[in-house]
C-alpha cells in the first residue's frame, strides 16, 4: 500500500513532519473502514512525533482523531480529549492545514 511506502521512507529518512502527517490520513480511513484500534495505534504515534517536533496543529489534530477513536470503542477518555483538541484549536497560534482538514472533518 502506497501509505506503507510512504512511512518507510519516512522512518528512514527521519522526516517526522511528514510521518505523521501520513499516519493522521491513515487514521482516518482506518476509521472510516471500521478500525478504532488500529486508528487509536497510529495515532498514539501521531501524538508523540507531534509532541517531539513541537507541531501545535499536528498535536490538536492527532487529539481529535483520538477523540473519534476512542468514542468509536467505547472509551470515556474521548470526551476529555474532544475538550482538549477544542481548546488546542481555540489557540489562534494553532494554524490549520487546509488539506488535512478537509479529509479529518468531512463525513462520508
Amino acid at each position: 500500500m502506497v501509505l506503507e511506502e510512504a512511512l518507510a521512507r519516512c522512518e528512514e529518512t527521519g522526516n517526522r513532519e511528514d510521518q505523521w502527517e501520513v499516519l493522521l490520513s491513515r487514521s482516518e480511513i482506518r476509521l472510516r473502514q471500521g478500525d478504532p484500534a488500529a486508528a487509536a495505534a497510529d495515532l498514539a504515534r501521531v501524538l508523540e512525533l507531534t509532541a517531539k517536533i513541537g507541531d501545535a496543529y499536528g498535536h490538536a489534530a492527532g487529539i481529535r482523531q483520538l477523540a473519534r477513536a476512542r468514542a468509536a470503542l467505547g472509551d470515556p477518555r474521548a470526551a476529555a480529549d474532544a475538550g482538549k483538541a477544542e481548546q488546542l484549536f481555540a489557540d489562534l497560534a494553532t494554524r490549520r492545514d487546509p488539506v488535512l482538514e478537509r479529509l479529518l472533518t468531512t463525513r462520508l
